[in-house]
């Protein structure tokens, strides 16, 4: 995607989150809702593409180490948690199993993987392929969300 239309369409996603129209001025869009999403990853690329998708929406805290992540959720619980299970550096499921006692019943672990060889591992309610495109993961994690609250 061009630059001029990322531009474009986060202008436009920033208008509708904040209620604000292009000349400044108020609008009433209800607020989208909020999600406190933590990405560990210790692949720059992993979390830039994430927080570039989700900046506008959501809070994304990215960290890179299992201590990180730990510290991390015990400041502020993720609503959803997004693990990089491919991390040659780090052990996705063993930061999955570390987390979800500290987390709670509230937050929805996300293995992310471009490999299906995996399966579903345990400790994570969903595996997905991350999206190369940074404007793909805000529906991608609604959708997350709405599965969940299906089940």
């Amino acid at each position: 995607m061009a630059i001029s239309a990322f531009l474009a369409k986060t202008w436009q996603r920033w208008t509708q989150w904040t209620g604000l129209s292009r000349d400044g001025s108020p609008e009433l869009i209800p607020e989208a809702p909020r999600f406190r999403v933590l990405v560990v990853s210790t692949d720059p690329d992993v979390a830039e593409n994430i927080g570039l998708g989700l900046a506008l929406s959501d809070h994304v805290q990215a960290v890179t180490s299992l201590d990180e992540a730990l510290s991390s959720t015990r400041q502020l619980v993720p609503n959803v948690a997004l693990v990089d299970i491919d991390d040659g550096q780090l052990n996705g499921i063993a930061v999955a199993a570390a987390l979800r006692p500290l987390c709670g019943g509230g937050t929805i672990f996300v293995a992310l993987s471009r490999s299906r060889e995996h399966g579903l591992p345990e400790d994570f309610d969903f595996c997905i392929a991350p999206p190369a495109e940074p404007e793909r993961w805000p529906r991608m994690l609604a959708s997350v969300i709405r599965s969940e609250g299906s089940r």
